[in-house]
């Protein structure tokens, strides 16, 4: 509007325009504001390098994201809490991240006084995690501790998952015992995140033991949370049948992954005919017959003996 009233725009319009641009995912004209604005003698604010950050951050778009930073290096706007934030959750994407980059990241900004608050802890934890360096999570975990910032459910649950997805049971266990020592009660997430990694080291006794701990703190399981223990069933048939009928007797609903868990447990156990069973009954529950609940009914079909039928399902 100012520039439509051949009147010089103000840092605060810009700083309105290109928050809105980058909230409606425009990030080329967020270059073209940006370069706007310099043009017109006005220094960016941190804060306007800060949201425009996030934006690249939010969108994976590390080049850009890693030129706004020399560019605001270049102007001698100094970084703050935030842009270290935008940047360590850059970095701690779950595909092409670098868990390495992230923790030093986290260590400059604590060096230069910039962590007053778990957030970027955790945003560093959670990085460390996802990228499978449990050591640069636990070292993250650690200063924060020595930096007297107390953690919380984000900051265990984030130790959690990633001991999970290493199929860490013992690591899981630590991490549990120490929210109690910390007086932090563990929520829907973090059991979830606990059950599926004892699931995926094959631990059924493990999730019990999480599940039972679950009930007893008064955490409402769902979805994910029997399918998880489903998964952990491995070959046990009846225990997997077991948490079916749990979760529909309380109300929950199953879903693809659901049947698709159970139905693998049942062709480990060479219990075809339940296989077939579930198959059938993903149509009655209106729910999808993807790819993996077919290729395991091919696949029982197969290791019994009956190519034919299998083949049919081709």
């Amino acid at each position: 509007l100012a520039l439509l009233q051949n009147m010089a725009p103000t840092e605060q319009a810009y700083q309105i325009c290109l928050s809105l641009c980058v909230e409606c995912n425009q990030m080329k004209k967020v270059e073209v504001l940006l370069r706007r604005l310099v043009a017109a003698g006005i220094t960016p604010s941190v804060y306007i390098y800060n949201n425009i950050l996030f934006g690249y951050s939010r969108r994976g778009m590390m080049g850009p994201a890693l030129q706004l930073r020399e560019r605001m290096s270049a102007a001698e706007v100094h970084p703050d809490q935030f842009t270290y934030l935008a940047l360590v959750q850059l970095y701690g994407r779950k595909h092409d991240g670098n868990p390495e980059v992230a923790y030093n990241l986290l260590v400059e900004a604590a060096d230069a006084a910039l962590t007053t608050n778990p957030t970027l802890y955790n945003a560093a934890i959670t990085a460390c995690a996802r990228g499978g360096r449990m050591d640069l999570a636990m070292e993250t975990f650690q200063r924060m501790e020595s930096d007297l910032i107390s953690p919380d459910v984000v900051s265990f649950g984030s130790l959690v998952d990633g001991y999970g997805r290493k199929g860490d049971v013992d690591g899981i266990g630590r991490c549990m015992d120490a929210m109690v020592r910390c007086g932090v009660e563990p929520n829907l997430i973090v059991y979830n995140s606990a059950i599926s990694g004892c699931a995926r080291a094959r631990d059924l006794e493990s999730a019990l033991s999480v599940l039972a701990r679950m009930d007893g703190g008064g955490v409402k399981p769902d979805t994910v949370t029997y399918t998880a223990m489903i998964t952990a069933a491995y070959d046990d048939s009846n225990f997997a049948f077991e948490m079916l009928d749990r979760m529909t007797g309380e109300g929950i609903l199953p879903n693809e992954r659901t049947i698709a868990s159970v139905m693998k447990v049942c062709s480990r156990a060479g219990r075809v005919a339940d296989v077939l069973s579930l198959l059938e009954r993903l149509e009655e529950l209106d729910l999808p017959a993807g790819l993996v609940p077919y290729n395991t009914a091919i696949h029982a079909l197969a290791k019994s003996g009956q190519v034919s039928q299998a083949q049919q399902m081709l």
